[in-house]
């Protein structure tokens, strides 16, 4: 699922931002508003965003909590900057206290270090 003969699959940030819009889309659609989102590694870090602000989940989903847990720090989903737009993320967050790591997106890094307000 993660990765192919040849190693990781390079569009796994659009398939697995993908997953968490279908993830908010199910509850949308069921009408379940959780109360805690538990993101697992880089690839659920994009739910966060999506939930929480500038979106059409974030209203019913704004006051959902998330925790995010590290099962192994050697994979932090580091893709070119061109996935941000893609993940609603602006240029004013691929800073380095964000998710820019030496010019790449490192989704793990901005799971950890950017509060979604």
């Amino acid at each position: 699922m993660y990765d192919g003969p040849l190693g990781h699959y390079m569009d796994n940030a659009f398939r697995f931002a993908l997953l968490s819009k279908a993830a908010l889309q199910l509850c949308k659609d069921f009408g379940f508003i959780p109360h805690i989102m538990h993101a697992h590694d880089w690839r659920r870090r994009p739910y966060r965003r999506f939930s929480k602000r500038g979106t059409r989940f974030s209203r019913r989903c704004r006051n959902t909590a998330s925790v995010l847990t590290i099962h192994n720090i050697g994979y932090q989903g580091k893709y070119d900057a061109n996935v941000m737009p893609y993940l609603g993320l602006g240029v004013e967050h691929f800073t380095p206290d964000q998710f820019e790591d030496y010019g790449k997106t490192n989704l793990l890094k901005g799971g950890i270090c950017s509060p979604m307000r």
